[in-house]
């Protein structure tokens, strides 16, 4: 049965989903890695191949002409002799910049998809925004060049980690393996498990391991602490 304080943590995640919006996460459209519809095969791996996304949107003669968004695993499961881009393309979602990231995570949902192109009143493209986004955004933004140097041994097993420090780095230091449904760090991870943003001094117990909250600012996650249970 679902306490009152988890019941309560939920209704306040649900109101600071409400209270921002796409333009708050979105990446900027000039940061955005796309691809020109008429792009050959070849030069698409290219581009894949220095990136580490799993999508891109595709566009035509300038970036507000957005024609769907690639997948990589349609372009490897799907080549064929003629390269032809438009069979492999998916339609795109396009929402406001306004739009509230409580009704984008609705949309994901009824679509079936964790990516969308934000628009602005105009219809002039703002940028993108994923699932990712909307959990990193409860991740101490300050953090986002995570990486070895924000894991630190306190001491025997405890040791103290950023948020944001990158989900897959942790599974190979700590020999885990934590996967997360729209989540590419260790606080996203913790945020889908909890189905809220946890507050100080909540405990996540999972594996062989105990994740304590130990920093936050404001409705953000900046530190855990890791203990792990070898006995």
């Amino acid at each position: 049965m679902e306490s009152d304080s988890s019941r309560c943590n939920k209704e306040n995640f649900i109101t600071l989903l409400e209270g921002f919006e796409a333009e708050d996460v979105l990446t900027p459209i000039s940061m955005t890695q796309l691809i020109n519809i008429e792009d050959s095969y070849e030069e698409i791996i290219e581009i894949i191949s220095n990136s580490s996304h799993y999508c891109y949107p595709v566009y035509k003669d300038g970036i507000d002409n957005i024609l769907g968004i690639l997948y990589i695993r349609d372009l490897l499961i799907n080549k064929s002799e003629p390269f032809d881009l438009y069979s492999l393309l998916h339609y795109p979602i396009f929402i406001s910049e306004n739009k509230s990231l409580l009704e984008i995570l609705k949309e994901f949902k009824q679509k079936e998809t964790s990516f969308a192109i934000v628009v602005d009143e105009h219809g002039a493209v703002r940028g993108t925004v994923t699932s990712t986004d909307i959990l990193n955004s409860f991740c101490d933004s300050n953090a986002s060049e995570a990486s070895l140097q924000d894991l630190v041994k306190i001491q025997g097993n405890d040791y103290l980690i950023n948020a944001r420090f990158p989900l897959d780095e942790f599974n190979k230091k700590f020999d885990q393996e934590l996967k997360g449904e729209d989540c590419d760090s260790l606080g996203g991870f913790v945020i889908e498990q909890f189905s809220y943003v946890p507050q100080l001094g909540e405990v996540l117990t999972i594996n062989n391991m105990v994740i304590t909250i130990s920093q936050t600012e404001g409705a953000k996650l900046q530190e855990l602490t890791v203990n792990f249970n070898t006995k």
